[in-house]
C-alpha cells in the first residue's frame, strides 16, 4: 500500500533470501503503527531475526492457522509463477488478496518464513480514507457478498490442495462462515 513504510534493508534482506535460495516465495511478518506515529529506522531496522523453510503443504496449513497473512504485501513470489499458473486477482471485489494467496500458496514448491527484526512489513493503521474503514450500508452488503465470494473460493482452493477429509479445514471454514 502506498502509505505503509519499509524500513531500510527491508528489501534487500527479502530480495537476498529469494535470490540465494531459489524460493518460490518468501513470507514475512508486519509491525503495526498508528497513522501520524513516526517511526525512526535505523540502517539495521530490517535484519532477518529468524527463518523457517517451508513447502507448499506447510504454507497452507499456516494460513489455515492464521500463522500466515493473506494480504498482498506480506510476501515477495517469483513472477514465474504468475505466467506458468495463470493467477490473476480477482475483479471488483473487497478482499481480493484474501481470495488469491491461497491460489498462490497453492502453486509453490518451496519457500521460507521470515521474522525481520526490530520491523517487518509497516503497515499503517487507523487511517482515514481507507476503502476498508467507510462505512454505508451498500459497502457493508458488498464485503459480506465478496467475503462470502473469497471464503467459497479459499475453502475449495484448501480443500483441493489438502484433501476432502481434513477437519483442522472444516472447523476453519465453519468458523469464518459463523463470523460473516
Amino acid at each position: 500500500d502506498a502509505d505503509d513504510l519499509i524500513p531500510p534493508q527491508f528489501l534487500k534482506s527479502i530480495m537476498g533470501e529469494l535470490e540465494n535460495k531459489d524460493y518460490d516465495i518468501v513470507v514475512f511478518n508486519r509491525s503495526d503503527f498508528i497513522d501520524g506515529e513516526i517511526l525512526k529506522f535505523k540502517n539495521d531496522s530490517s535484519l532477518v531475526e529468524s527463518k523457517v523453510e517451508t513447502d507448499r503443504n506447510n504454507l497452507l496449513l499456516k494460513l489455515l492457522s492464521g500463522v500466515v497473512e493473506t494480504t498482498a504485501w506480506s510476501y515477495i513470489f517469483s513472477a514465474r509463477l504468475l505466467k506458468e499458473n495463470d493467477l490473476k486477482f480477482s475483479k471488483g471485489r473487497l478482499y481480493e488478496d484474501t481470495d488469491f494467496t491461497p491460489m498462490l500458496f497453492n502453486v509453490i514448491e518451496n519457500g521460507c518464513i521470515l521474522k525481520l527484526s526490530p520491523y517487518g512489513y509497516c503497515y499503517r493503521i487507523e487511517r482515514e480514507g481507507s476503502i476498508m474503514q467507510k462505512s454505508s450500508l451498500q459497502k457493508t452488503f458488498k464485503m459480506c457478498d465478496d467475503r462470502y465470494f473469497v471464503l467459497q473460493r479459499k475453502y475449495k482452493t484448501l480443500k483441493t490442495a489438502l484433501g476432502t477429509n481434513n477437519e483442522k479445514l472444516d472447523i476453519w471454514y465453519f468458523n469464518e462462515m459463523c463470523g460473516l
